[in-house]
């Protein structure tokens, strides 16, 4: 596979309009200008071609992805990522923002560590207006690049959670990641917890590096897919669970770490049952488990309610 080292694919998986415009501007002012932006367009009413002809960039691609992909948000990004010709690629969302320098630095830390998987920066969080209300950053300030292999990656997810982000705050070396099944861990396709899995997989191709700067904004507001008020939270929760049983039984994860990240989902089940009753389920079953040490035996288990519930969320 050979890609234009210089050529950075923007991926742009697009549905909603609202900050549509919002956020295709952002990818066309980047310091780095040698970019294809692919936008995928699953939506199809014409709102978001009518921003894409707005804008009138040369380097904007309209991909009428909704003809093809069933309205699947995954097919979506897939067909983008078999799409794109540059040898690194980012995926950046309808509804955020990277500021001007985003490409160029997350681009200089991939040449500065060849063989790296992908890298990322730090984010701050925005409302529907675009206001500053937060930063979300687990690395030191003003500190150099983190870099991390995946046992490490895998450490800081247990303790931590999602401590990268989102992935439109994230670049891919094509040339290192050559496949991966977007929003799949160890064969289970997720709902909630895309990015985690696409970063567990990547980080089997090799190393990722973290860079301190903030360089983009995460929108946070009701409409979006990972709204605490989206009928897919509950998944956000029950994932995190998935995720650190099946790394035990796989061997990754040792067992009494499992443990303690188990334990921290148990407390993320404690902050959201009352208002999600399946949670408490859930809740009460992993403790269990924890406190007869049986995490891998009755993983499979787990697996079974956890298919049961999507069936029964989807009837």
């Amino acid at each position: 596979m050979n890609h234009d080292d210089s050529l950075v694919s923007v991926l742009m998986p697009a549905y909603k309009p609202e900050h549509f415009k919002e956020a295709l501007l952002s990818v066309v002012n980047q310091t780095h200008a040698n970019l294809e932006i692919l936008v995928g367009d699953n939506n199809g009413d014409g709102s978001i071609r009518a921003v894409v002809d707005e804008v009138a960039d040369p380097r904007v691609v309209y991909v009428p992805t909704h003809a093809v992909t069933g309205g699947s948000p995954r097919i979506n990004h897939m067909v983008l990522w078999w799409r794109a010709r540059g040898r690194h690629a980012r995926y950046v969302y309808d509804d955020d923002v990277i500021f001007p320098r985003s490409t160029e630095v997350l681009l200089g830390l991939q040449r500065q560590l060849p063989g790296c998987a992908f890298t990322w920066h730090q984010r701050v969080i925005i409302d529907e207006h675009g206001v500053v209300r937060g930063r979300h950053g687990a690395l030191p300030d003003g500190g150099g690049p983190t870099v991390m292999d995946r046992p490490m990656l895998l450490r800081n997810l247990a303790q931590h959670f999602n401590f990268i982000g989102e992935p439109c705050f994230v670049m891919f070396d094509r040339e290192v990641v050559r496949h991966f099944d977007f929003a799949r861990h160890a064969g289970t396709d997720l709902v909630f917890l895309w990015d985690v899995a696409v970063y567990l997989e990547a980080g089997r191709y090799g190393l990722c590096a973290g860079s301190p700067e903030f360089l983009g904004g995460f929108r946070q507001h009701g409409g979006q897919f990972s709204s605490a008020q989206s009928p897919n939270f509950v998944y956000g929760c029950i994932e995190w669970e998935l995720v650190f049983r099946q790394e035990c039984v796989e061997g990754h994860l040792a067992p009494d770490d499992a443990a303690a990240a188990l334990l921290r989902v148990a407390r993320l089940y404690e902050g959201y049952k009352a208002s999600v009753p399946v949670l408490a389920e859930f809740q009460q079953r992993l403790l269990a488990d924890i406190v007869t040490k049986r995490i891998a035996e009755t993983t499979p288990r787990f697996m079974a309610d956890y298919r049961a519930l999507r069936d029964r969320r989807r009837g």
